[in-house]
């Protein structure tokens, strides 16, 4: 994941515990797992899934985040996502 916050320049970073992330980012194979679903419930955090770890995978899942999240005609976000 660091490869692909650094590759688009962003303003983000992994934490090592999840309860102070932003959002969850989890395999698809791992979404029903009961530790994962207990975090999602007491911390409130949006959950992403990818189907691989993979620095492609997790760049795509990355460019819908920050698509969803800013306006696509920012010119900061075109810029990250080029």
């Amino acid at each position: 994941m660091s490869l692909a916050i650094r590759s688009w320049h962003l303003s983000a970073r992994t934490v090592a515990q999840p309860e102070r992330a932003d959002i969850i980012l989890a395999l698809r194979s791992r979404a029903e797992d009961p530790r994962l679903q207990s975090l999602l419930q007491v911390s409130g955090r949006p959950l992403h899934l990818v189907r691989k770890n993979t620095t492609a995978q997790i760049r795509q899942m990355l460019q819908q985040v920050v698509i969803l999240v800013n306006d696509p005609q920012d010119a900061e976000v075109s810029a990250a996502v080029v």
